[in-house]
């Protein structure tokens, strides 16, 4: 197996790759800081020897020594090299997947707002009806009254019922741009208060 390809096997996790990336970092510098005091000794080592105060032997191993500690940087950035690619996919790969995780989500939730939208159109086909029988009672109260009714005061207008249900529904926000605003619309009576207040008035009128 390629050694790129074992990479890919043993992807880590982006902390873990991270992590990674940063502890070679700190050890190319540490490298980094040994090659150039290999150097400096071997620098030394030469002048020594050309002034015959070390063998030869002794060059060999300085020589060796700055040798060994520029490859340990070469190596050590070579595996910074990898270390960051591995991490660029690890970045890209966890990207990706909180992507389809959004998306999945999304699709969820567009899931269940059909569910939601079906439930509520059902609603709404019931108070539609709730409404149709609440404008004919009002216009029954207005056609079979004995005398003289005050239309704004029993809510029997033609558009008196509807009207006031349409002021439920600004008050609740199942519709917008009302006339009133939310401040004014709680503080009015609801709905059912405007029919209690027309019901005692009738009553009155009875007693009178």
């Amino acid at each position: 197996m390629k050694f790129t390809d074992m990479l890919k096997s043993k992807q880590p996790t982006t902390e873990q790759a991270r992590a990674t990336v940063t502890n070679l970092e700190s050890k190319v510098a540490t490298a980094t800081d040994n090659a150039a005091q290999a150097e400096a000794e071997l620098n030394a080592a030469l002048l020594a020897h050309a002034e015959d105060s070390i063998d030869q032997a002794t060059l060999t191993k300085a020589r060796k020594a700055a040798t060994d500690a520029k490859q340990a940087v070469a190596d050590t950035q070579g595996s910074l090299t990898a270390a960051r690619h591995r991490l660029a996919d690890a970045e890209a790969q966890e990207a990706q997947n909180q992507r389809e995780k959004a998306r999945q989500a999304a699709t969820t939730k567009a899931s269940e707002r059909v569910k939601l939208s079906t439930r509520i159109e059902k609603k709404v086909a019931a108070l539609a009806e709730d409404m149709r029988e609440l404008q004919a009672l009002s216009e029954e109260i207005r056609q079979g009254y004995p005398g003289q009714l005050d239309a704004a005061a029993t809510l029997t207008g033609p558009r008196d019922t509807f009207n006031a249900m349409m002021e439920t529904l600004w008050r609740h926000g199942v519709v917008l741009d009302g006339p009133f605003s939310q401040w004014e619309l709680e503080r009015r009576p609801s709905l059912a208060e405007k029919m209690n207040t027309a019901q005692s008035y009738m009553e009155d009128m009875t007693n009178v």
